[in-house]
């Protein structure tokens, strides 16, 4: 009988759980190790005031085929989100997210015109005159990056 270990109960281990599965068949002891107490990682259903929603990671990348066809090798539908656009909170206002941006990066100035002050609008303009950004191997945090390229308002 084969034992296999799969450590990380995300979306990436219950799939490496569920395809050792097909491979090695029901004889297979397959054992996920999660240390939170649910499975799904990021990607995970949140309760806000009694109604659920699907959150993390972009809730999910429905423009990836193999996403797609994971979803469907494993009976899953897929429920389109409703057309409510993200928001954001900034300068004591709700406002909806600039359009023209990418995970919250703008691709403008003017994409974020009445949303940063116009000291913050002005260094997203200066960005591309910045020096070419030299990036390391490997992972990179986010936060640190933007602040240094966009100022802290971004």
């Amino acid at each position: 009988m084969k034992r296999v270990a799969v450590v990380g109960g995300g979306v990436s281990g219950l799939t490496a759980a569920y395809r050792l599965r097909r491979l090695l068949g029901d004889d297979a002891e397959i054992v996920v190790f999660e240390k939170t107490k649910t499975p799904g990682g990021k990607l995970r259903t949140a309760e806000l005031a009694g109604v659920p929603y699907d959150v993390g990671a972009e809730a999910f990348l429905v423009r990836r085929p193999e996403m797609l066809g994971l979803a469907r090798e494993l009976g899953l539908d897929v429920v389109h989100p409703t057309k409510a656009r993200a928001k954001i909170h900034a300068g004591g206002a709700v406002t909806g997210l600039p359009p023209g941006t990418v995970m919250g990066v703008p691709a403008s100035a003017e994409s974020v015109a009445g949303v940063l002050s116009e000291a913050g609008r002005r260094a997203v303009e200066a960005e591309p005159s910045l020096p070419a950004l030299r990036l390391p191997g490997g992972d990179l945090p986010l936060g640190p990056l933007l602040r240094e390229r966009f100022g802290d308002e971004l």
